[in-house]
């Protein structure tokens, strides 16, 4: 599940980037 969520985190940081 680790990889998953470290795919998930992705997708967000890539969506949404708050930086």
């Amino acid at each position: 599940m680790i990889r998953v969520t470290c795919v998930y985190v992705d997708l967000q940081l890539k969506w949404f980037p708050s930086q």
